[in-house]
């Protein structure tokens, strides 16, 4: 499926990169449809809501439309994933060097204060490294929620109206 481009693999985050190596690969599926009708999931809005499923599918899209942008202007950024032991994670890690930028994905048009969680694990630990964190979300406003951490509505981030 990967050599089909139907399917990409997002490596964890480590320090160590040999590291990176041995960690669980976080998988996502590049073609919506495909993904909905891979996992039997309804093809209409209303009962992908209903499903749970959409969030999923949300960022796998968000992540598929980014690699390809990331491609074509040839940055060279590493992206990765980030998980805990104690299941904080963050959808997208963007590195570049020793700076890291860290995007949460939510399918959401206002983000929640609980939403941060996963982001606020990973300043704890990365802070130093961290000039900024994103939630990209289906908003429309750009907003500060606390000294690094921003919400970024998707079409910002991947340059569509």
């Amino acid at each position: 499926l990967k050599a089909m481009m139907l399917c990409d693999e997002l490596a964890q985050y480590h320090h160590n990169r040999i590291k990176r190596l041995v960690k669980m690969p976080k998988i996502h599926v590049l073609d919506p449809a495909f993904a909905m009708w891979s996992f039997g999931l309804p093809r209409e809005l209303a009962g992908l809501h209903d499903s749970g499923q959409i969030g999923a599918i949300y960022e796998s899209w968000v992540f598929a439309e980014l690699a390809k942008i990331l491609e074509y202007e040839s940055h060279h950024l590493e992206l990765t994933s980030w998980h805990t032991r104690d299941q904080a994670e963050v959808d997208i890690i963007l590195t570049r060097g020793r700076q890291s930028v860290p995007l949460e994905i939510k399918c959401k048009r206002k983000i929640a204060r609980r939403d941060l969680s996963g982001i606020k694990s990973w300043l704890s630990v990365h802070d130093h490294e961290t000039p900024a964190v994103y939630i990209v979300y289906c908003g429309t406003k750009l907003e500060q929620l606390d000294e690094k951490i921003w919400a970024l509505p998707d079409h910002r981030l991947l340059g569509v109206s």
